[in-house]
């Protein structure tokens, strides 16, 4: 009897488990090693500017390390050069591991960070983090690290925390000022350590652009999770889930994905979700289900309720048929947030190779110019090959697709479109926030444009 009842506690406590994720939203860190003066460093700094504008609030964090600067070189600094044993500049380090060296015009149009960013975009972390308190006069800081996974301990790992300052000059911003760091350890799911550390707070730095960043950093220079001090919006919603958004998987399959989790970081608030195609074979549906067991057709808008700190799982479940590629969408919406994009694609295993292929390698999408904008805005495509014509599909706030623009034949290089405005009826759209992307390139990156009164 006393090991039936040990059997069904456990039970009882993985199913727990499963009806809840065993992860938070990973926070995406970027180093950026630079000096004054050096002209590729300007690119890199644009780039990173792309980067701040590209990403939904908390999702990405920047900063910046100088060698040879003068007041802006210090031994925080110097250290992070040596700890990834950077030998030129510009150098920049997403998450610890990856690593995009020089300069450039894709570098300054962000796509060579955008594409090195692809593989941590709504990657799942074990830890929750937060800077729950921050005096930028006494330099005062409290960072809490909490187990948001069962199953993963912390050994003796490394919290940093940094001190940074914003708008020291026109193009000095997210320079960092001093570093702590200490050795954690954790275990148990729930549990929590809490580190406070004071800064020295110079006399020349200007407190109200003073800021935290702070990280749980491995052996192997892995980022697992980040935070700061920077102010949130009042409603926010973020994603993770512990697969690929490029799915390549069985023609004729109903396709079960595993969940994807969304977290409200945020008040509480009551959002919708879709689930929409871009584009893709005939005969294939994109429907999704709740971890709850409902399921719902992707195209109708299906209104949930979350709680601050509360998260609702949801996995695609999509009907396959002929072999091709098909790319599709989650697009979620409230009254006070901006529409949050998921992107997806789903190839068959059983396309051919030559198929397989994208149909034009190796394309970028730069941003938008001028954006935002009034009459007319223009989009530039890189390509390092010839190819056939593609399309970026404009998007409105509801996710519903309003144009397409055909790029014509591509060329190596720079290739640019324009748009003005107008749906594909020739209709001037209303004033307000669209969103774009490539159809059927590798690049799937979803960015935001912003159309102005005539």
């Amino acid at each position: 009897m006393q090991r039936l009842i040990l059997c069904l506690t456990f039970i009882l406590i993985l199913s727990a488990l499963a009806a809840n994720p065993n992860y938070f939203p990973l926070t995406v860190t970027g180093e950026l090693f630079e000096q004054t003066g050096i002209e590729t460093c300007s690119d890199a700094e644009e780039g990173f500017a792309v980067l701040q504008n590209t990403f939904h609030p908390g999702e990405f964090i920047g900063l910046r390390f100088y060698e040879n600067s003068g007041d802006l070189t210090n031994p925080a600094a110097v250290e992070r050069f040596n700890y990834y044993d950077i030998s030129s500049v510009p150098a920049a380090i997403f998450n610890g591991t990856a690593s995009v060296e020089g300069g450039g015009i894709d570098i300054a149009e962000g796509n060579t960070y955008l594409a090195a960013l692809q593989p941590y975009l709504f990657a799942p972390s074990p830890l929750r983090m937060s800077v729950s308190n921050f005096n930028p006069v006494t330099g005062a800081v409290q960072v809490t690290i909490a187990l948001a996974d069962s199953f993963y301990t912390l050994n003796n790992q490394t919290l940093r925390i940094f001190l940074l300052e914003n708008n020291i000059s026109a193009t000095a911003t997210e320079v960092t000022r001093d570093e702590y760091s200490e050795a954690i350890s954790l275990s148990g799911y729930g549990n929590s350590q809490t580190v406070n550390h004071t800064f020295t707070v110079l006399p020349s730095y200007q407190t109200g652009n003073l800021w935290i960043a702070a990280l749980v950093q491995n052996d192997n220079h892995t980022i697992l999770q980040a935070a700061s001090s920077l102010p949130q919006p009042q409603y926010q919603i973020r994603a993770a889930f512990p697969f690929s958004a490029a799915i390549i998987d069985s023609a004729g399959i109903n396709y079960n994905s595993a969940p994807l989790w969304l977290f409200n970081t945020g008040a509480t608030e009551t959002f919708t979700i879709q689930l929409l195609q871009d584009d893709g074979p005939a005969g294939w549906y994109f429907n999704y289900c709740s971890e709850d067991g409902l399921c719902y057709p992707g195209t109708i808008p299906h209104p949930f309720t979350l709680q601050a700190g509360e998260a609702a799982g949801f996995h695609l479940n999509l009907s396959v048929g002929s072999s091709g590629t098909a790319h599709f969408h989650f697009l979620i919406d409230s009254e006070h947030i901006e529409p949050y994009i998921i992107p997806f694609s789903y190839q068959t295993s059983d396309t051919p190779v030559q198929e397989q292929v994208l149909p034009v390698p190796e394309l970028t999408l730069t941003q938008n110019y001028p954006n935002p904008f009034t009459a007319e805005t223009t989009f530039t495509i890189n390509a390092k090959h010839d190819g056939n014509p593609v399309s970026v599909v404009i998007y409105n706030c509801k996710g519903q697709a309003i144009c397409s623009i055909s790029s014509g034949k591509i060329h190596s290089g720079k290739n640019q479109i324009s748009w003005n405005g107008t749906a594909e009826n020739g209709q001037r759209q209303p004033a307000g926030i669209y969103f774009y992307r490539l159809q059927n390139a590798a690049d799937t990156s979803v960015r935001k444009l912003l159309l102005l009164p005539n």
